[in-house]
């Protein structure tokens, strides 16, 4: 028919135009944060002395296994008295397991 061999007459397939391009400039600018964040930082060692996965907006935190799944953040310590209710110590570490945080007494 016509009509099929009429180009012109055809949608316009997804990811094409000017979406498209909005699209590949906000990749271009996540990328060009991320290198520059890159040159910036230092790699963090996990445990085993393999790096650990850095997070560009907080870096010091970490991904942990929590009772609803994987969450971005922090693990933390409080040490009270438990005779007079005051906290002695308080710490947040970027360690999901809390074993080697504070020594057994």
């Amino acid at each position: 028919m016509q009509a099929d061999q009429n180009e012109e007459n055809l949608p316009e397939p997804k990811g094409s135009g000017k979406s498209r391009q909005q699209q590949v400039e906000k990749l271009q600018k996540k990328a060009e944060l991320i290198e520059k964040w890159l040159a910036e930082n230092q790699p963090k060692p996990g445990a085993a002395g393999r790096e650990r996965q850095s997070n560009t907006t907080d870096n010091d935190s970490a991904t942990m296994m929590a009772s609803h799944g994987v969450v971005q953040g922090y693990n933390s310590q409080a040490l009270i008295d438990a005779k007079h209710q005051v906290i002695v110590h308080g710490e947040a570490f970027e360690n999901g397991q809390d074993h080697g945080h504070v020594p057994p007494c």
